[in-house]
């Protein structure tokens, strides 16, 4: 759990309430999820090898997360994203952005582990990314978009840094997500803020 947290794959608000008692279904669906489970019955938790001279497909789904495949760091791409999969030497998926550079390069030198993925998620999971905000600052501003994303969006927030210059503000806001359509709607709700001049998720 500890290492996990420190990884950014458990938000750490999350895991302390998932430690209430009231919570206890709640905390092992999640960490079967996020995990995957010890028992020898649960089949879907083992890890599944992918061969690419066979498997030349993977669907991305919640249950096999951290075992089957995983979010490449370099890119970090969320369920909505074009990405495709490059498979390590152990038979692990690393799933990345179409655009993403590493991609680039994993194509070009190891093009016979190249599979193709598609998201199969079922918004159990949720996945970090961050959005960038810029405007003209003023009083109660960044109580505006807090509201909007904790509030009216009920997203989890992870780290907010914000700098003001000469009335002109930028700023970057850390946030769990379970999909791009999730990222795509909070960049439109905070577009109604008056005094926000772009909104946009980091690529």
């Amino acid at each position: 759990l500890y290492y996990n947290v420190g990884a950014d794959k458990v938000d750490i608000s999350d895991a302390i309430h998932l430690f209430d008692s009231k919570n206890a279904s709640r905390w092992r669906r999640f960490w079967r999820l996020q995990f995957g489970s010890n028992s020898n019955s649960d089949k879907s938790q083992i890890h599944r090898i992918i061969d690419p001279k066979k498997d030349k497909s993977i669907d991305l789904t919640d249950s096999e997360l951290g075992t089957t495949y995983r979010i490449a760091e370099c890119c970090q791409p969320i369920p909505g994203d074009s990405v495709l999969g490059y498979v390590d030497e152990d038979g692990t998926v690393i799933v990345h952005k179409l655009d993403c550079p590493e991609a680039e390069k994993l194509k070009a030198a190891f093009g016979n582990r190249i599979i193709t993925a598609n998201w199969k998620t079922q918004k159990l999971l949720s996945f970090p990314t961050t959005i960038e905000v810029h405007g003209f600052d003023h009083p109660g501003l960044l109580l505006d978009i807090v509201n909007i994303i904790s509030d009216d969006l009920s997203i989890n927030m992870k780290r907010i840094n914000f700098e003001s210059n000469d009335n002109i503000f930028t700023g970057s806001i850390d946030i769990y997500v379970h999909s791009a359509d999730d990222t795509d709607a909070l960049c439109k709700k905070l577009m109604n803020i008056k005094h926000l001049t772009s909104v946009k998720r980091v690529q």
